[in-house]
């Protein structure tokens, strides 16, 4: 049946080549789509880990005033991080961040730097209910949101998701439909073929295995293309949509970094790329081959 397979690949080339193309260009679409999903995820958690809401607390607030407030942002909300900073702690950061200009380290003391609550949440999208509950808190003076700047990020990496899934759906249905027309002109310029094996009682399984044999190996063949040119544009070139954004571009995939997840990456992607093109065969074979 191999024989039989390459002989058909050989005997029309223009459309081995198309069918195959159109699945690699699917399939590399849809994984450098994939890889910028996971990074635009990996790039929100990592904001959403940093302090997002600073709670400055009142000069007459009291320790306890602290300790409740603290208490109640833990039960209220799933935090990564609660710190408290004194006025202390707050002067020490200012120098740190500002030695290098004498004259700012001068003009300010601990005592007109207020005590704050640094706050970073597992989940983003909770920190705008954080800065809601503290700024109402008697012993809070202001509280810092960067409101626009998460909700901009929550929209981008949603937008990033369901353009990337409407774009690869669509290629995948592309991809089998160019499978089904290249099939149906095959079975068509084998229609003669395929009689005589049927008047010389030719099983079923002969005349269909080859064509839907053919569409496995289309699948394979993509598929592998595919990963090894996705490979070395996410992680020897470090090349994704993400990248051309300056201040992205230090944000890797999570998981190209195992040599296991690298494996598992290229062996899902193949064989999703074998089943599409033994679910294109199948179809072309099922509709023009029904008797």
């Amino acid at each position: 049946m191999i024989k039989k397979v390459f002989a058909s690949m050989r005997r029309s080339p223009y459309q081995t080549m198309a069918a195959v193309l159109i699945m690699f260009i699917s399939f590399f679409v849809a994984a450098v789509y994939f890889m910028s999903s996971l990074t635009a995820q990996r790039v929100l958690t990592e904001l959403a880990s940093r302090p997002q809401v600073v709670v400055f607390v009142r000069d007459e607030a009291k320790p306890e005033d602290v300790d409740r407030l603290k208490k109640t942002l833990s039960d209220s909300f799933k935090l990564k991080d609660l710190k408290y900073l004194s006025k202390d702690d707050a002067l020490n950061r200012y120098k740190e961040q500002n030695k290098n200009d004498q004259l700012l380290l001068e003009l300010v003391n601990a005592q007109i730097l207020p005590a704050s609550l640094e706050v970073s949440a597992v989940d983003g999208s909770e920190l705008g209910k954080i800065y809601d509950l503290a700024i109402k808190d008697p012993a809070v003076e202001d509280a810092v949101y960067q409101k626009e700047e998460i909700k901009d990020l929550l929209i981008w990496v949603e937008s990033i998701r369901a353009s990337g899934l409407i774009l690869v759906g669509v290629l995948l249905i592309e991809s089998i439909l160019v499978l089904l027309i290249v099939f149906a002109l095959k079975i068509t310029l084998r229609k003669d073929e395929i009689e005589v094996i049927r008047l010389v009682g030719g099983s079923s399984w002969q005349i269909r295995g080859p064509f839907i044999a053919e569409g496995v190996i289309y699948g394979l063949i993509s598929g592998i293309f595919s990963f090894v040119l996705t490979y070395l544009f996410t992680v020897v070139w470090h090349i994704s949509p993400i990248g051309v954004i300056p201040a992205l571009a230090s944000f890797s995939v999570p998981f190209t970094q195992s040599p296991v997840n690298v494996i598992l990456w290229g062996v899902t992607q193949t064989m999703v790329a074998v089943l599409i093109g033994f679910i294109g065969s199948y179809l072309a074979v099922w509709r023009y081959l029904k008797n």
